[in-house]
């Protein structure tokens, strides 16, 4: 589904926003928590949901408000170090039983980590070598039609390349399915599980050289969807 929409719930929609609204860090603005409930929402009752950078609390509230709607798991949410009043916006807000807060480096967390996961959410370093190391240290655990979203998508960081090299480079292993339609927030969902992604690269190999030169010449997202229309 391209693009995905709006969750329709307008009330539970409005009481977020307001929640938000009384929060004073001025990060993660509207329509962005209300796409990351939608996401959220999307993920099945059981599912895993993993965060990393917590800051302030206002994504894993928005998503937390939409486990709450469905009687769902918890949210993991990670970060270096513990916002003063994290704790305190996650009580008023009313999901303290929808969310666990992880304090630790989000590499290290990863080597110990052993779930799969439905819904990857990656806000922390957003330079190029530390949203690198975040995508190649937790999209292994990312399911099949499983997703990965990425915050701010550009403003200068280094997103937009490491997204580009690890992710629009293996466009047999992941497909876009928004592009930056609610914010700056960027999602692909996985295709093929880590074991047949190989099996699948070797299959199409002979487009890489096409490939390779469009990702050069910047042509980001146009590529992935001419090229997953060739081999579907």
């Amino acid at each position: 589904m391209y693009p995905l929409s709006i969750d329709s719930n307008h009330a539970e929609i409005e009481k977020l926003l307001k929640i938000l609204h009384e929060i004073p860090e001025q990060m993660c603005s509207s329509p962005q928590p209300e796409f990351l409930y939608t996401l959220a929402k999307s993920v099945p009752k059981d599912g895993t949901i993993v965060e990393i950078g917590t800051c302030a609390g206002k994504s894993l509230i928005s998503m937390a408000m939409a486990r709450r709607s469905v009687n769902g798991s918890q949210v993991h949410s990670i970060d270096i170090e513990k916002h003063p009043r994290v704790e305190e916006y996650i009580e008023k807000a009313g999901v303290k039983s929808w969310t666990h807060l992880i304090l630790g480096e989000s590499t290290k967390v990863a080597q110990n980590w052993t779930k799969p996961i439905d819904l990857l959410f990656i806000d922390g370093d957003h330079r190029y070598v530390g949203v690198k190391r975040d995508i190649l240290a937790w999209s292994k655990w990312v399911k099949v039609n499983g997703m990965m979203a990425f915050h701010d998508y550009g403003n200068g960081t280094g997103v937009p390349r490491a997204i580009r090299n690890e992710i629009l480079s293996h466009p047999w292993l992941w497909q876009v399915i928004s592009d930056r339609e609610y914010g700056s927030i960027f999602v692909v969902k996985r295709l093929v599980s880590e074991e047949n992604s190989k099996s699948k690269w070797q299959e199409q190999r002979l487009w890489w050289p096409r490939l390779k030169s469009d990702l050069s010449k910047n042509k980001l997202i146009k590529t992935g969807y001419d090229f997953l229309s060739k081999i579907k």
